[in-house]
């Protein structure tokens, strides 16, 4: 002889009703014995809302490491110097002189602003807790069970 009664295991589930869909309330069909739902549920950056956020007033500060230093009339770029042209006219050679720079040199007071990708997919998450499908008989008149 069954131990159990034939009691649905209602351990950690809400009873739902059966029935068919109600696709005014968006709800499915349900069969005696279905069950789902979940207690938690982990969010995704797909189920977010599509957003992206600003960035202003940043300020950056770096440093160059590498600085010209020309110290001698140049007449061609070259591979140690390619920061000088050539002479634009005449036979004569383009003296072009220069103090040598502090290295590194620091840039300060550039700013930035824009927005950063957008990001979320606005997939729905589901909130069904967990449930069992039962048809609910509830006795409204007299004792319940009869006696035998």
């Amino acid at each position: 002889p069954p131990s159990t009664f034939q009691l649905p295991n209602l351990c950690g589930r809400m009873p739902i009703s059966i029935g068919p869909a109600q696709p005014t309330y968006n709800l499915p069909s349900y069969t005696i014995g279905n069950f789902g739902g979940h207690q938690t549920v982990a969010l995704l950056t797909a189920n977010m809302p599509l957003h992206n956020h600003g960035t202003s007033a940043v300020n950056v500060s770096f440093q160059a490491t590498t600085v010209p230093n020309p110290t001698t009339p140049a007449s061609a770029p070259s591979t140690s110097n390619p920061y000088l042209g050539a002479s634009g006219g005449g036979t004569g050679l383009a003296t072009i002189w220069s103090q040598q720079l502090e290295s590194p040199v620091t840039v300060k007071g550039l700013g930035l602003s824009g927005n950063t990708d957008v990001a979320g997919g606005n997939t729905p998450v589901s909130v069904l807790n967990p449930y069992l499908a039962l048809n609910f008989c509830i006795a409204v008149q007299g004792i319940f069970p009869t006696r035998q």
